[in-house]
């Protein structure tokens, strides 16, 4: 890639993670934001994602569960689209089969027994679908931890690596719904 390439996507990436709390408090009175910053961050003008599923781990409750999954096969709306049209964008989130499984998975918490992050990973995935799965894992408040597990458009697209972990942390500022 080209180094004026790199630094316009790199900008596309930046502009698209700026936005997102603005964003999420014009939708403060829905219990659904996950379902909206998650989209935005596989956007292709963001990090370019055909799959992800996004997961809390409570240590202290012992539960592991799926809070929102996007398939870009099934659920694909323009970026300013969501935001203008919230509940059309809603009700196809809530038709979605990936998001319904996502949201379906409980599981004892990950960090409290201590067990194997990649093997775990694996098997999520291969239940999810995700043929290519990569995974980043975050510290949440309340001693909670966010999982995300996602197949990338382009597999060896690694120019915004970099912005990931940051950009999948505006989760957490999200209600679990």
């Amino acid at each position: 890639m080209k180094h004026n390439e790199k630094v316009q996507r790199q900008y596309e990436v930046l502009r698209c993670l700026n936005g997102l709390p603005r964003m999420m408090l014009i939708l403060k009175e829905r219990d659904n934001i996950p379902e909206f910053v998650l989209h935005d961050l596989c956007h292709p003008n963001c990090f370019n994602l055909r799959k992800a599923a996004y997961f809390v781990d409570n240590p202290d409750f012992d539960c592991l569960r799926g809070v929102v999954g996007l398939s870009r096969d099934e659920v694909y709306f323009d970026k300013q689209t969501i935001w203008d049209k919230p509940d059309d964008f809603s009700h196809l989130m809530q038709l979605s089969p990936f998001n319904q499984k996502v949201r379906t998975i409980e599981h004892s918490s990950l960090k409290r027994t201590n067990g194997s992050e990649q093997a775990f990973v694996q098997e999520l995935a291969q239940m999810l679908g995700i043929t290519q799965p990569t995974a980043c894992t975050w510290d949440m408040k309340f001693d909670n931890y966010g999982l995300l597990i996602f197949e990338k458009e382009a597999f060896d697209d690694t120019t915004v690596d970099e912005y990931l972990l940051n950009g999948v942390s505006i989760l957490s500022f999200c209600p679990l719904c």
